[in-house]
């Protein structure tokens, strides 16, 4: 029955920016209609959840009908805390920024978007390339990461941090999961 409903919408047909409206979704009927969006267009759905625990329950009913969905993590700060968001979550931003998929589904909370992010121009600038065995100033690169906001430390244990031992640099470099 459900099914019939959906191709009512003629999905197909669907524009960028077009509003088409959809009540009564009970359950994890609104998910299912999304995973038919998702499925019948080829560009990134991004969809805004009112709140985190409602991106949470979305992400759980589209994995469900089989959408692995980008979730853009929000701080778990407060705007006016004097704490900074914890670093695996800034990387995990800065990845999804830097790599924004071209098509799925994206799912961000309300909160998490009205909250100012670095233009995709700054991110893309600060992102360079090493590659292993590779030759560079290594002054000239110490002070290139502690400019981008990276620590200097003896030894590296988390994202945004970078140790020197003669001539070898460890970097944990936001959005890698490993040194």
């Amino acid at each position: 029955m459900f099914q019939q409903e959906i191709s009512q919408l003629n999905l197909q047909q669907l524009k960028a920016g077009e509003k088409r409206w959809v009540g009564s979704l009970l359950g994890s009927s609104a998910a299912l209609l999304l995973k038919e969006i998702a499925t019948q267009h080829s560009s990134l759905l991004v969809l805004v959840a009112r709140n985190n625990q409602h991106v949470a329950q979305l992400e759980s009913e589209l994995e469900f009908y089989g959408v692995k969905p980008t979730i853009f993590p929000d701080w778990e700060i407060l705007p006016y805390d004097r704490l900074s968001p914890h670093q695996d979550i800034v990387s995990e931003r800065l990845a999804i920024l830097s790599n924004i998929p071209k098509q799925g589904v994206l799912l961000i909370s309300a909160s998490t978007l009205a909250q100012r992010v670095a233009p995709y121009s700054w991110v893309l600038g600060e992102h360079f390339d090493i590659k292993v065995g590779q030759k560079f100033d290594l002054e000239q690169q110490k002070l290139r990461l502690v400019q981008a906001g990276y620590h200097l430390v003896d030894t590296v244990y988390d994202h945004g941090e970078f140790a020197v031992r003669g001539s070898i640099m460890d970097i944990f470099a936001s959005g890698q999961e490993s040194p």
